[in-house]
């Protein structure tokens, strides 16, 4: 799957020269998410450092990311438990 993202993102041309990092995560679990958190992060540094950013006021994308990963995490642990404790676990 890698290699085919990484052959449609050659054929893509950006505004900012950036190629994106394919960053694998994992949504049941929660993996990869600091990774992808991470990736967005050097992107918004990427655009500051070059000047690129937008000049329109946005939320900063890794923090949002991180954020919202550990809250559906947070609703499944809890779901899992009260699915354990009423025996509907599945």
């Amino acid at each position: 799957m890698e290699r085919e993202i990484r052959a449609l993102q050659s054929l893509a041309l950006r505004h900012d020269g950036w190629t994106p990092q394919i960053v694998k995560t994992v949504a049941s679990d929660g993996s990869g998410v600091d990774d992808l958190a991470a990736a967005i992060a050097g992107y918004e540094t990427y655009l500051q450092e070059d000047n690129l950013a937008l000049k329109k006021e946005c939320v900063p994308l890794a923090g949002a990311v991180g954020r919202n990963a550990a809250r559906c995490h947070a609703r499944k642990s809890t779901r899992t438990t009260r699915q354990r404790k009423h025996g509907t676990a599945g």
